[in-house]
């Protein structure tokens, strides 16, 4: 083991730090019976707070009035529907709103600049139903820990060394 992590640390894989940030590996072992390296994130994601001017901009979020404004609105909510438990149960009335509205037919000539049925007003359809989705989606992206920048490189890394991580999420 001691020769594994030696050559890790040699290619760079893994590093030695003393960052308030680091985080530790730890050998765990396998249904198999071997030991495998990984990475214990559990004091990291206690250190994590989110970003405030994002969590600011999406509790301000105004209401849709247009279709577009509520597809611009999906735009930012569905980059992290994956990070948010039970997220496709809670859009159903706003996506109810967009059916219909697909966009332009293929061959139909529109004017350069313009999109009619982006700019459709949806205030005579918008209900309670609609206000309480809207309303949640916005609390379930401030309330979770989603709101930070990818960390394209550790997944680069990740798929490069098939690397497996431990990640701890309270819940």
């Amino acid at each position: 083991m001691r020769d594994y992590i030696q050559k890790s640390l040699e290619l760079g894989i893994i590093r030695e730090s003393s960052s308030p940030y680091t985080s530790p590996i730890v050998l765990a072992r396998k249904k198999d019976g071997k030991l495998q390296l990984c990475v214990d994130y559990r004091h990291l994601n206690a250190k994590t707070h989110k970003d405030p001017e994002k969590v600011r901009a999406v509790s301000e979020w105004p209401r849709p009035e247009t279709l577009r404004d509520l597809r611009g609105f999906f735009g930012l909510s569905g980059v992290y529907r994956r990070f948010l438990k039970e997220y496709a149960e809670v859009p159903g009335p706003l996506q109810r709103l967009l059916q219909g509205q697909g966009g332009e037919k293929k061959g139909k000539k529109v004017k350069r600049g313009t999109n009619p049925k982006g700019d459709k007003s949806i205030r005579d359809k918008w209900d309670s139903s609609c206000e309480a989705a809207f309303v949640t989606l916005k609390q379930m992206l401030t309330d979770a820990q989603v709101l930070g920048f990818p960390d394209f490189y550790l997944s680069s890394l990740c798929s490069r060394t098939k690397a497996h991580l431990i990640t701890y999420k309270p819940q």
